[in-house]
């Protein structure tokens, strides 16, 4: 096994190893606590690229959504662990690209940066960014998928006004964000 530690500052780290059952097994540290982790393993990526068909339509701050996913990437690489922002000491950059199909049989669909940045406050802020790949249609995926690891002692809360239930670990919650503020005058995104 292979271990890359990058520091972020204020105790966190970015541990990358590289497992012989695995590919990679990715984990965000404060201290010595895993706080965030992704496993990457043949056909499970932690980074998706999905395209399909999405609207919604509003009337009055209230949303009619219609969403059908389809041609989701199937395989993700990790290429590359990097400097993250230039002149920011206290970041990374993990590179890799997507597809679908058998890895390495088929090209990728797309390019990814996944960036962690240690803002100093003693968080960590994640930026995902994802473009096709050269020769790639620009509509082979219109939304990205980030998953990770949770302990079996974590939950999640918020997520926007949810009426459904107070936890929400274990289901699929859509956050959406293509409007500004019905009725501040701002255009939609």
């Amino acid at each position: 096994m292979t271990t890359s530690t990058v520091s972020l500052g204020a105790g966190w780290s970015l541990a990358v190893n590289n497992l012989p059952q695995a590919p990679f097994d990715v984990h965000l540290l404060r201290s010595t606590k895993v706080e965030w982790n992704a496993t990457l393993r043949p056909g499970s990526p932690f980074v998706t690229l999905t395209g399909g068909e999405f609207s919604a339509l509003t009337s009055e701050g209230n949303f009619k959504v219609t969403d059908v996913p389809a041609n989701a990437t199937t395989w993700q690489t990790i290429d590359a662990i990097e400097p993250g922002i230039p002149g920011r000491s206290k970041s990374v950059a993990i590179r890799g690209r997507l597809g679908r199909g058998a890895v390495g049989a088929t090209a990728a669909a797309a390019e990814y940066t996944l960036s962690l940045l240690g803002d100093g406050d003693g968080a960590v802020r994640f930026a995902l960014s994802v473009a096709p790949s050269p020769g790639e249609a620009a509509a082979s995926g219109r939304r990205a998928c980030l998953r990770w690891g949770a302990g079996a002692d974590e939950d999640y809360y918020g997520l926007g006004e949810q009426y459904s239930t107070h936890g929400m670990r274990g289901r699929a919650v859509g956050v959406l964000t293509q409007e500004q503020g019905v009725g501040r005058g701002l255009p939609p995104i």
